[in-house]
């Protein structure tokens, strides 16, 4: 059987703040937030924490709810119709019950098949892949697969400042279904590498707070004086961004490579939806690939890294140019390192229903 792409949407938390607005609410000085933002290419974001009031408005599980309703609603299909529910996040409010478990029953489903992906921002792609690989054996017909984050609440746990601009919180969903769709995955190519041209990779490492054990990957000590934060050192965000600016770009590419190298597909046959790291790894993506900037979906200047939910924000933002091409691409890279492309190729020219934008849902407090 073959997988086709139904139906799609995203949602998002209800704080969005500038760069300006951001600095000015974590204590730092002028101009920094300015120069992180340029660095960066990322002008504002939207999060699930209250920088005013100091508390989380949003979880994770409605986030990923909202976005599954807004899915189910675009694929006009009954939510009985779902028999799995696949899941991909970073970071979550709970490591137990599971995210799909309470999307399960957000959704108000008596039962189906669910299960979790954690551990990086391509997880979402190989979440997709495990759901082909149900849907070919046919021991799925209808799953709804949802990435969710809130990545921001990481806040405390940073070391140096840039980690505040870097990130925003949102949450995407697909409906995947062996009948009839929109688009048709033609092919996927997932892995998980351990080292970069012979170097050791973890550039990115969230430990778990107040965890009793030894700093496994404590690499210095150092932190920012910006940063105010009662959280050890030993128990923050490690992010080796000259790492990650090293390897992204590179590891997308051959991603895209991968999926495509036995296929005769041109290079301007298809629409490129990244992950969304930053604006200068997604312009070293461009000039690897060949691609111009109006055949890429960036979407991180205005929502920021969104980790396992980059890649379908990105679709839904960008159906307009994605309906153009016959195919489209979803690349990405994450922690582990884990990485991966799809390729779909668009069925017919029929547009999806309200003129072929998806359904986005703004998550209220």
């Amino acid at each position: 059987m073959t997988t086709h792409l139904l139906g799609w949407g995203s949602a998002f938390p209800p704080h969005e703040y500038t760069n300006v607005e951001l600095g000015d609410l974590v204590g730092l000085p002028n101009g920094k937030p300015a120069r992180y933002g340029d660095m960066l290419g990322i002008e504002r974001r939207r999060s699930v924490f209250d920088f005013r009031s100091k508390r989380q408005t949003t979880s994770c599980d409605q986030l990923g709810s909202a976005a599954a309703h807004a899915a189910i609603s675009h694929a006009g299909i009954d939510v009985h119709q779902i028999d799995t529910i696949i899941t991909a996040s970073s970071c979550f409010d709970y490591l137990f019950p599971s995210l799909s478990s309470r999307i399960l029953k957000a959704l108000e489903l008596p039962s189906a098949r669910t299960f979790d992906l954690m551990g990086g921002c391509a997880e979402f792609l190989h979440a997709v892949t495990i759901a082909d690989t149900m849907i070919a054996a046919g021991r799925a017909r209808c799953v709804l697969v949802v990435a969710a984050e809130v990545v921001t609440m990481l806040h405390a746990q940073v070391r140096f400042p840039v980690e505040y601009f870097l990130f925003g919180d949102a949450g995407a969903a697909v409906v995947l279904t062996a009948g009839d769709g929109r688009f048709e995955l033609v092919d996927s190519w997932v892995d998980t590498r351990t080292h970069f041209e012979g170097e050791l990779l973890d550039p990115v490492v969230a430990p778990l707070l107040r965890n009793a054990g030894p700093p496994l990957f404590l690499r210095s000590a150092v932190s920012s004086p910006h940063v105010q934060s009662e959280v050890p050192v030993e128990h923050r965000l490690l992010h080796d961004g000259r790492v990650a600016m090293r390897i992204a770009a590179p590891l997308m590419a051959e991603a895209v490579r991968q999926v495509l190298k036995t296929r005769d597909i041109a290079s301007t046959d298809y629409f490129l939806v990244p992950h969304q790291p930053s604006a200068p790894i997604l312009a070293a993506v461009e000039r690897m690939l060949g691609l111009p900037p109006e055949q890429i979906g960036i979407s991180s200047r205005h929502r920021g890294n969104m980790a396992t939910a980059s890649v379908p924000v990105a679709f839904v933002d960008h159906y307009d140019r994605v309906e153009n091409y016959p195919y489209n691409v979803w690349a990405s890279v994450g922690a582990g390192v884990s990485l991966g492309a799809l390729l779909w190729r668009r069925v017919g020219s029929a547009k999806a229903v309200s003129d072929g934008r998806c359904f986005d849902q703004e998550v209220q407090r």
